[in-house]
C-alpha cells in the first residue's frame, strides 16, 4: 500500500482540475458513480467526485519511507497542491497513508513535526490506514 493525497467535493470537477495541472493523478471519480464499477456496478455510490495522487510509493511496511516521500511529495508540489486546496469546489484534502497493522498490543505511528506543519500549513487533514498483513495465518503454521 501507498501513501496517497485525496482531494474531494459535491461540486469539484476533477477533469476540470487536471487538465490544468502538471500533477499526475492515480485515480478520478465522480460523484454518483458506482464504488467498485466492475464487481457491484449497482452497488454503493460515491457521495463526492475526487481525485488521488500518489504521494510515495514506500511499502505499507515501510512508514518512515512513506513520510520521507510524503514529505518531498508535498515539498515539491507546494504550489499545485495550494492551487488544488483552493480550487472550486473541494472540500476536503487527506493525506492518507495506508500502513501495515503490526501484531503488537498498542500500534503507535509517529508523524514529524515537519510533516504536520507542511500538511498545516497546506491545510490538508493526515489519516492513517493500518490495513492486516495477514501474516499471522501464515506463522501459524495450521494445515
Amino acid at each position: 500500500m501507498v501513501a496517497v493525497l485525496r482531494a474531494d467535493g459535491t461540486l469539484f470537477d476533477p477533469e476540470q482540475f487536471i487538465a490544468e495541472s502538471n500533477l499526475e493523478a492515480c485515480k478520478l471519480y465522480r460523484k454518483d458513480e458506482p464504488l467498485f464499477p466492475k464487481s457491484k456496478p449497482e452497488g454503493k455510490k460515491h457521495s463526492t467526485s475526487g481525485i488521488t495522487f500518489i504521494a510515495s510509493n514506500a511499502d505499507f511496511h515501510d512508514f518512515c519511507g512513506q513520510i520521507e516521500e510524503a514529505t518531498s511529495f508535498l515539498e515539491i508540489n507546494w504550489n499545485e497542491l495550494s492551487r488544488l486546496r483552493d480550487f472550486p469546489g473541494i472540500e476536503s484534502v487527506t493525506l492518507d497513508f495506508g500502513i501495515a497493522q503490526r501484531d503488537v498490543m498498542v500500534q503507535c505511528d509517529f508523524l514529524p513535526p515537519s510533516l504536520i506543519r507542511l500538511a498545516g500549513e497546506l491545510g490538508l487533514g493526515i489519516e492513517i490506514t493500518q490495513y492486516p498483513t495477514g501474516e499471522d495465518e501464515e506463522e501459524s503454521g495450521t494445515d
